[in-house]
């Protein structure tokens, strides 16, 4: 199929994204990449001139974002990729990476590395195809972090060297990595509230830093207009002081209860579970207790069901609860995550989980877009909105398992243009 600068999508089914339920034989107006009307077929007239698409059979659906992701460019081996191999490497194979997702469905992505920063801007001077990119670069983080544990002279050297996080350790240093990220074009600043797991002293639960500290992070990530704060998170008191912080997005799994749900709620925050990985490492038979024993207290210390048993129920308790509720699938690498594959499997996690179909693809869709900060352009079909649009074969809200598979994907549009057909980036 090719489409014109102006066309009409006619007797599409369509889902707005918004959690309302699917429309029929509804006919999309696209101007200049705008979505400019939509209308019941029975009250459409042609304009002159103007090219017309019959989608008869096929569903139409906002294009899907993810909320967390890591465009690493490690294929294999986590470690050695990233901590051995050249920033360069790993944001080439960041491109192929960026476009997996896309054959998916997947027209937008929050990068949480380095690479996200340039990508962003590869992808946006339209030369490559690929998703559209916001981009928060690595996250701060403590001493006791993995990504640290080499102990980088300076942040800027950490800059050369590390695509995970930046080493703060005091008020000053975290200054100086805000202004850093922001300098390189961050849309969004992560800090890891609690530790990430991947080093011998760095535990999921210990908190990296302080209200005081995270206080000051959101206040100078906020000097820039518009600047939203991630917070990774696996602890309750953490959660608690992310919220009095002025934290937005709060990501993981595995620390909410009732009262929290209530207060995010109330102050618009927004949950970031990646579900699927958290379950995934708990069948694989990891947990998040230390391997080796470092301080004595460890080796007493039982193996730990966190992941299986208490991010399931903060899933269910956040869903039922009502709070907003994105995609994000922490996807780091392709032997262990394959890329685009994870984050529509996350879609049938949040159903396995309770949501509907149709729940599942609003979180996707119109709260990722939130999330992003793009909700004006982007995460609904309206009028007014960008023409990132999918064009399937079948309807996911009969079957979220669909989306699965991206041969059920006809099309893929972003700013109302063919960006994959039948499977294949163009």
């Amino acid at each position: 199929m090719n489409l014109n600068e102006d066309y009409i999508l006619k007797n599409v089914t369509m889902i707005d994204g918004t959690g309302r339920e699917p429309q029929y034989n509804r006919t999309i107006t696209v101007k200049r990449g705008t979505i400019v009307s939509i209308q019941n077929d029975s009250q459409f007239t042609p304009e002159e001139e103007m090219q017309v698409v019959d989608l008869e059979g096929c569903t139409v659906m906002p294009g899907m974002i993810d909320s967390h992701i890591h465009l690493f460019g490690a294929a294999e081996n986590l470690d050695k990729e990233l901590m051995t191999s050249d920033l360069t490497m790993q944001a080439l194979r960041g491109v192929g990476q960026a476009r997996k997702v896309l054959k998916y469905g997947f027209t937008s992505l929050r990068d949480v590395t380095y690479n996200g920063l340039y990508l962003k801007r590869l992808f946006a001077e339209g030369d490559v195809t690929g998703p559209r990119i916001v981009s928060s670069g690595p996250g701060l983080n403590h001493a006791a972090c993995y990504a640290t544990a080499a102990n980088w002279e300076t942040l800027e050297q950490i800059r050369f060297k590390n695509n995970w996080g930046m080493g703060c350790y005091g008020k000053e240093d975290m200054s100086r990595a805000i202004g850093i990220l922001l300098s390189e074009g961050a849309d969004q600043i992560k800090v890891f509230a609690n530790g990430s797991g991947c080093g011998m002293t760095d535990r999921v639960t210990d908190q990296h830093f302080c209200l005081e500290e995270l206080k000051f992070i959101v206040q100078e990530a906020k000097k820039v207009k518009g600047t939203k704060v991630i917070a990774h998170i696996f602890d309750n008191q953490t959660a608690w002081d992310c919220l009095e912080a002025g934290v937005d997005t709060f990501e993981h799994l595995g620390f909410l209860d009732e009262e929290l749900c209530e207060e995010m709620i109330k102050q618009n925050k927004y949950l970031v579970p990646t579900a699927t990985l958290l379950t995934l490492w708990s069948e694989e038979g990891m947990d998040f207790s230390l391997r080796e024993g470092f301080f004595c207290r460890d080796l007493y210390e039982e193996a730990s069901d966190f992941a299986q048993k208490k991010c399931t129920e903060d899933f269910k308790l956040a869903h039922k609860k009502g709070v907003k509720i994105a995609l994000g699938t922490d996807t780091i690498i392709d032997s262990m995550t394959p890329y685009g594959e994870f984050s529509v499997l996350e879609l049938k996690t949040m159903v396995d989980l309770g949501m509907t179909p149709l729940e599942a693809i609003r979180s996707a869709t119109q709260i990722g877009s939130e999330v992003l900060g793009l909700e004006r352009l982007i995460g609904t079909v309206e009028e007014g909105k960008q023409a990132d649009l999918l064009i399937l074969k079948k309807n996911p809200a009969d079957n979220i398992e669909v989306l699965l598979d991206c041969a059920n994907i006809e099309y893929v549009l972003q700013n109302g243009r063919i960006i994959v057909d039948h499977g294949q980036v163009i």
